[in-house]
């Protein structure tokens, strides 16, 4: 049985007219409202064109009004650009891990577009070198911790240049010792779109960021970079032809004239150290293993401005450790049975 007009009504909310009209029609409501302005604005432009103009002026109007008051109520979400905290200064080395005096600028930030897996896997995202500068790009959960341990910080920054010399395109070997600027740095990666402009579909959000602006200078720095070790090195055995501008061989060399061979030097092992703190942080106790042929007295340990630990010896690589904060006092020791240095750290 069909429902009647009056059930159609209740349970669709539509009026009898409206009902009328669907079935005569075969128009809804809002079909047949708009029809009828369409209708009212065909009349009004035949038989009064001057009111009509009016009439739609008006309507432009309110609409310019309605859009400019309304304007910032759906602003485009802001690109989540990574933050600079902080960056050191380093230098490359050459094939005998000797400083070149090319510099390398690794600009730290921090942006929650890196992956967060949990609080011991610290992820990183390294843009390609412009300038002599790497960004990298590190989670703001492992930035908290190195602004609050310097410890940290320290054993952060030498995971960067393992990253940079294992991992990125460059794969320079660079100086482990650095210079640390707490304040932050200019990024050389570019910007990331806005929500809505066209991108590449393979790009990814990180893809996005790695994208570098390489100017002629910045192209011409990192050419330089990359052949001077080998110049200086060709430089030895050969030199340039000033009529034609290229390299000539050198001539076989007279008896009695000597050649200096390049250096061969000796790469020194690196001292390895474990590190306790007190559990109120007044102390911190560090040992570190000596070679076994170590004298006590060719060990050298010295505080630098109450901040940073030096530890030296014949054989090995100069050992740098950042402390907690400023130390007010330190003791050595060496235990015989175990060939190990024990330091105290008292703050």
């Amino acid at each position: 049985m069909s429902p009647s007009i009056a059930e159609m009504e209740k349970m669709c909310g539509l009026t009898a007219d409206d009902v009328m009209n669907i079935a005569k029609n075969n128009q809804t409501p809002l079909e047949k409202e708009a029809n009828e302005v369409w209708q009212h604005l065909d009349n009004l432009a035949a038989t009064d064109p001057v009111e009509y103009k009016k009439y739609i002026a008006q309507q432009m109007e309110d609409g310019k009004k309605y859009l400019a008051e309304n304007k910032g109520e759906k602003e485009k979400p802001k690109p989540n650009i990574p933050k600079s905290v902080f960056w050191v200064e380093t230098e490359v080395l050459d094939f005998n891990e000797k400083p070149t005096g090319i510099p390398r600028y690794f600009n730290v930030c921090e942006s929650d577009s890196i992956e967060y897996t949990d609080d011991k896997n610290l992820n990183i995202f390294m843009s390609e070198l412009d300038n002599r500068q790497i960004d990298c790009v590190i989670h703001p959960n492992f930035m908290a911790k190195c602004k609050d341990d310097n410890l940290f910080m320290h054993d952060t920054v030498q995971l960067l240049f393992e990253t940079y010399t294992a991992e990125h395109k460059e794969k320079e070997n660079v100086k482990k010792q650095y210079k640390h600027h707490k304040e932050g740095r200019k990024l050389v990666m570019k910007v990331p779109k806005l929500p809505g402009e066209k991108k590449s579909e393979e790009d990814s959000v990180m893809d996005i960021l790695g994208k570098v602006r390489h100017s002629k200078d910045a192209q011409k720095m990192m050419e330089d970079d990359k052949t001077a070790v080998a110049q200086r090195l060709f430089d030895m055995y050969s030199e340039k032809d000033t009529d034609k501008g290229k390299p000539k061989e050198v001539a076989a060399p007279d008896p009695e004239t000597t050649f200096t061979k390049p250096e061969i030097v000796e790469l020194k092992p690196s001292l390895s150290h474990t590190v306790a703190n007190s559990a109120d942080g007044s102390e911190s106790t560090i040992r570190i293993p000596l070679p076994q042929d170590t004298l006590p007295s060719s060990v050298g340990v010295e505080l630098e401005d109450d901040i940073t630990l030096l530890v030296t010896t014949p054989d090995t690589e100069p050992l740098t450790l950042p402390l907690l904060r400023k130390a007010s006092t330190y003791s050595a020791k060496f235990i015989k049975t175990k060939h190990l240095l024990k330091i105290t750290i008292v703050y």
